[in-house]
């Protein structure tokens, strides 16, 4: 991996990849590493509550890995500040990650693996909700996007993180049928679970979702969309083939949780409406949100229809407001 970090900068990679992306990587990098860190404080709460020695093993290495993927996130950060052409931003991710209205959200994600009881925060929020379903949109969407804007270090760290979660949804699985084992576990392991969908739906789909779809130049007509992604490996693969199944325990799932997650997706243009409200915050935020092209207009039309007639107009007004000038012809007194 590191590497990698060294090819990307013998290879000229900051002078290529698109500024749209690593903007909006000022954001993010400022947020991961706090859930990472925060998972990693987590495992001791689970390891004692866990009444099992070989439980106990696998926490203590996911612990490991949660403290390893913050720092190369740290370090991928610090790499980008040095090397891109405009490190205002990544310079006080931390600072601004504690007083931005984005770096709230942000926390609230990541102290939900921290706050509460060990079951409810280690167990079901974190390791088999967090990990075992929304990690593939985080560390499996996002690389690939990254890819296709001409960052290749996000992948190289990313699938690093990834690998790891296997792990990690061992242990939540294991932890979860211990508890079920126990009859009296089964209302409040039902109660932790509409409440660790739900949060995670709110606080994940928002931030990734707004990545990928606002953060990105690419806008081939065979790219999949967020929605596209989403109902590929969160509905499929994991409501259907990780929590349905469940049920044979006699778990009673979310399914209207769920239903009502790729609802606000689907038709309550829930992504669009947080990337609005992010753009809305363009003077105080501490990266740049690009302007909308007439490319983007037609992809995000063909994705969404009727995206334009709701959105379109609102981003040609944020154009103007946030990039003024940017479309009138260049004056023979502008040119040096």
């Amino acid at each position: 991996m590191y590497g990698a970090m060294d090819g990307a900068i013998r290879g000229n990679m900051f002078r290529q990849v698109q500024e749209r992306w690593l903007e909006w990587q000022k954001l993010f990098l400022s947020i991961i590493p706090f859930p990472e860190i925060s998972a990693a404080r987590a495992m001791p709460m689970a390891i004692d509550a866990v009444p099992n020695p070989e439980i106990h093993n696998g926490l203590a290495v996911q612990m490991i890995d949660e403290v390893r993927h913050s720092t190369i996130q740290m370090n991928l950060k610090k790499l980008y500040m040095n090397n891109y052409i405009d490190p205002a931003g990544f310079d006080i991710t931390e600072k601004a990650f504690a007083n931005n209205y984005a770096g709230t959200i942000g926390r609230q994600f990541g102290e939900g693996f921290i706050t509460g009881d060990a079951i409810t925060a280690a167990n079901i929020y974190l390791t088999v909700v967090a990990e075992t379903a929304f990690t593939n949109t985080l560390f499996v969407a996002m690389p690939d996007e990254a890819a296709a804007n001409g960052d290749y270090l996000l992948p190289t760290v990313f699938h690093s993180v990834q690998s790891d979660e296997s792990r990690h949804i061992s242990n939540g699985y294991s932890i979860l049928l211990m508890a079920l084992a126990d009859e009296r576990n089964r209302p409040l392991l039902e109660r932790d679970l509409r409440y660790a969908w739900w949060n995670n739906h709110c606080v994940v789909d928002a931030a990734i979702g707004t990545f990928i779809e606002y953060g990105t130049k690419d806008r081939r007509k065979d790219r999949e969309s967020y929605a596209e992604m989403w109902r590929r490996w969160i509905y499929d693969d994991y409501y259907r083939s990780y929590l349905l199944p469940l049920e044979k325990y006699g778990l009673t799932i979310p399914h209207d949780l769920v239903e009502e997650a790729w609802n606000r997706i689907t038709n309550k243009h829930y992504v669009h409406e947080v990337a609005r409200f992010f753009a809305t915050g363009w003077p105080v935020n501490y990266w740049r949100i690009d302007a909308m092209t007439d490319k983007d207009f037609e992809w995000f039309e063909e994705k969404y229809p009727g995206w334009y007639n709701k959105f379109g107009k609102w981003w040609e007004n944020y154009n103007r407001l946030a990039y003024p000038g940017r479309n009138k012809p260049i004056a023979f007194e502008d040119v040096d």
